[in-house]
């Protein structure tokens, strides 16, 4: 190839660069403007919806379709009766349409078959307000996930409700078989975890003969519904090392109650039992926490050494543990210097220990 044709096919390729340099810094600018322009556009709209929607709201008033219906709902206090739901729906479903549709709900009540403990697909609903009471009963009839034929009406209002949502059902619930050491915010946060929608309005301590708190107390929630909710999601449940019983109180229960505020709980020793003679190389254990192992009991014991065998006793109908077991020594004075340590702090408790006899679990349990 010559120089003059090299030279014109170098220039031609300096053009072509050129041309195509030219050709992508003006889409990069026309892209950019176009980017600008569709910014500026959607912040107008943006500005102009915010506008709309702050003119509607200013100028949105409560509607009331029936004046009569909401004298109805004010008079049930919020209540409705709910029916037609289906068998499948929960608590937690039910509630999540409602409050998504209509508002704030603060109290449910359903209702079960006395036999068979099953839903019957109706219940009571108790709403933050009258008028979303009314909200509710206008859906009567629509189409909901669940239900298959709801049909809302306004609760027949009753003079013994007096704020507590359903008649004849206590707000109050004994609680027992707490752990020493709990306190007011450990119990309200033990509620709230498990029964959020139940809300505690007081609590009252109880205490024994010798003005020790005792590890029970009556709980007064701010509705019946919210005690039996508390009852049915809390019994059994394990809260600080303990399996706490909740059930409906009685006025039986209420005696010994504190005036509100709970006493330091002092350490409750029971007194040992008389030796038996020639001695005994297994000792009984109570009162221990949930969580305990056999490694922490050979341990607190004495060790491997002193320590030949653990039992732990569990009830015979759900296999859980109860607290409470056997310790095996290889010698008996090991036994006399072990019960010394009846009392004294295990796990957070006040361990039980005393000479074992030929007594059976249920005897101890009653104690």
């Amino acid at each position: 190839m010559d120089a003059p044709q090299e030279k014109k096919e170098k220039k031609m390729k300096k053009v072509k660069k050129e041309k195509k340099e030219k050709k992508e810094k003006k889409e990069k600018k026309d892209k950019k403007e176009k980017k600008k322009k569709k910014k500026e556009k959607d912040k107008k709209r943006t500005r102009e919806e915010t506008e709309s929607t702050t003119t509607t709201t200013a100028n949105k008033k409560p509607k009331i379709v029936d004046q009569d219906l909401l004298e109805q709902c004010t008079a049930s206090c919020g209540k409705v009766f709910v029916s037609g739901l289906k068998e499948s729906a929960t608590d937690a479903t039910i509630c999540d349409y409602f409050e998504k549709e209509c508002g704030i709900i603060d109290d449910t009540y359903w209702l079960t078959d006395r036999k068979t403990g099953t839903f019957r697909g109706s219940g009571f609903v108790t709403f933050e307000e009258p008028n979303i009471a009314v909200v509710a009963v206008g859906m009567s009839g629509s189409a909901c996930p669940v239900a298959d034929n709801l049909k809302v009406v306004p609760a027949r209002p009753m003079a013994s409700w007096k704020g507590t949502m359903h008649s004849g059902k206590t707000t109050k619930v004994f609680v027992k078989n707490m752990n020493y050491e709990i306190t007011e915010d450990d119990l309200i946060n033990f509620f709230s975890t498990h029964a959020a929608r139940a809300k505690v309005q007081q609590i009252q301590w109880r205490e024994d003969d010798g003005g020790n708190f005792d590890g029970t107390a009556i709980v007064e929630f701010t509705s019946a519904g919210g005690a039996t909710l508390a009852i049915d999601s809390c019994h059994g449940v394990e809260f600080m090392g303990r399996a706490m019983t909740c059930k409906p109180a009685t006025a039986r229960m209420a005696q010994g109650i504190t005036d509100g505020v709970r006493k330091p709980s002092a350490k409750k020793t029971k007194a040992l039992s008389e030796r038996p003679d020639g001695g005994t190389t297994v000792a009984f254990v109570g009162n221990l926490p949930f969580s305990v192992t056999d490694e922490e009991m050979t341990k607190f014991a004495g060790g491997e050494e002193k320590v030949k065998a653990i039992r732990w006793l569990e009830h015979q109908d759900t296999g859980k543990f109860k607290g409470c077991g056997f310790v095996e020594f290889l010698d008996s004075n090991d036994v006399d210097e072990f019960v010394k340590l009846n009392g004294t702090d295990f796990g957070g408790r006040n361990i039980q220990i005393d000479y074992s006899f030929k007594k059976t679990s249920a005897d101890y349990e009653d104690e």
